[in-house]
C-alpha cells in the first residue's frame, strides 16, 4: 500500500517546497531565473525519491526487485540529466547575455541532446545492454540514414556553421541575393527565421542561407543609397545642392537632437539620353528608419526638382 501512496506524498512535498521556498527565492533571490528554470524538475524527482524510500521500507517480491530497481535508476538518470541540461542551458544563456551573444534555438537543442545522449548510454548500461554493438550497428546504419536525411543533415550542419561563425546572428537585419529581407529572429536546426517589414515570417533553409550572398545590416548606423535621375535641363551642380539640402532637412526632422555624424554625399555616375543618374548617400541611425527616409526624400526632391526645372 505504501508503494502506491508514496508518489502522492512526494508530489505534496514538492508542492509545499515549491510554494514556501522556491517561488519566494525565484522572486527575491539572487538566482531567481536559475531557480525558475530548475523548479519544474522538483516534482518528478521527489516522486521518484518517495517511491524509492517506500520500496526500501515495504519491500517487494524478489522477482520484481531487480526490475523495479532498474526502473527507478532509469527515472533518476532521466530526471537528473534533464535537470543538469537545464542548469547548463541557463549558464550558457547567462554567459551569452553578458557577452552580448544571441542565444539560438540550435545551441539549446545541441546542449539538451548531448545530455540526453549521455543519459541514454547510462540507462542502457544499467539495463545490462552492451553499448558497443549498438554503436557499431549505428555506425553501419548511419550511412543509410545520412543518405535518407541528406537535406535535413545539410541544414543542421549549415545551421551549426552559421551559429559558430557568427556572421549572421539573431537581431541582424539581412537581405539575400534572392530578394528576401528581414530581421533574424532565430536559427533553428533546420531553418533561419526572418521577420520582414510587413511582419510576415520567412523561413529560409540553413543550407540555402549559407550558400547565398547575404548583405548584413548589423550596425545600427549606415548609409541609405537612393538612385535618382536628373534631366539634362537641370544643372548638375544645382541638383547636387538640392539633393543635399533635401536630405539634411529630412534628417533634421527625423533626428532633431541627434543628427548622424556622417554627412550626406552625392555621386553622379551614369549618362543617359534623357539625363544623368546620381546616387544620394544618406546616413541613418536605425535600419527601421530607412523606408521613411527614402519616402520623404524622394517625395520632397521630386517637388523641388520640378520647381527648379520649371
Amino acid at each position: 500500500m505504501l508503494v502506491w501512496v508514496a508518489p502522492l506524498v512526494g508530489l505534496i512535498a514538492a508542492f509545499f517546497i515549491d510554494v514556501s521556498l522556491l517561488r519566494f527565492w525565484e522572486r527575491r533571490g539572487p538566482f531567481g531565473s536559475l531557480v525558475a528554470s530548475l523548479r519544474k524538475w522538483l516534482y518528478p524527482f521527489l516522486m521518484v525519491v518517495s517511491l524509492h524510500v517506500a520500496v526500501q521500507m515495504e519491500g517487494v517480491p524478489p522477482r520484481y526487485e531487480k526490475l523495479l530497481n532498474r526502473g527507478l535508476m532509469t527515472a533518476y538518470v532521466l530526471i537528473i540529466s534533464l535537470f543538469v541540461s537545464s542548469f547548463f542551458i541557463h549558464l550558457w544563456t547567462s554567459f551569452a547575455t553578458r557577452r552580448g551573444i544571441q542565444v539560438t534555438a540550435l545551441s539549446v537543442y545541441i546542449l539538451r541532446a548531448a545530455f540526453l545522449l549521455l543519459a541514454l548510454l547510462i540507462i542502457l548500461d544499467n539495463l545490462g545492454i552492451s553499448v558497443t554493438p549498438i554503436l557499431t550497428t549505428l555506425g553501419v546504419a548511419g550511412l543509410a540514414v545520412s543518405l535518407a536525411l541528406r537535406d535535413t543533415l545539410a541544414n543542421l550542419f549549415a545551421g551549426l556553421y552559421i551559429t559558430m561563425a557568427r556572421q549572421v546572428r539573431p537581431g541582424d537585419v539581412i537581405s539575400l541575393s534572392t530578394g528576401e529581407e528581414g530581421t533574424v529572429l532565430d536559427i533553428t536546426w533546420r531553418s533561419t527565421l526572418l521577420k520582414d517589414k510587413e511582419g510576415n515570417l520567412i523561413l529560409i533553409p540553413n543550407e540555402r542561407l549559407s550558400q547565398s550572398v547575404v548583405k548584413n545590416y548589423r550596425r545600427d548606423d549606415g548609409l541609405l543609397v537612393v538612385t535618382l535621375h536628373v534631366p539634362h535641363s537641370v544643372e548638375l551642380y544645382r541638383a547636387e545642392l538640392l539633393a543635399i539640402d533635401v536630405a539634411q532637412a529630412v534628417l533634421k526632422e527625423l533626428y532633431p537632437s541627434d543628427m548622424p555624424e556622417e554627412e550626406v554625399k552625392v555621386r553622379f555616375h551614369t549618362f543617359q539620353d534623357t539625363g544623368v543618374l546620381l546616387d544620394v548617400l544618406i546616413p541613418f541611425k536605425s535600419f527601421q528608419d530607412r523606408a521613411l527616409i527614402r519616402h520623404e526624400f524622394i517625395k520632397r526632391f521630386h517637388k523641388v526638382l520640378r520647381e527648379n526645372a520649371g
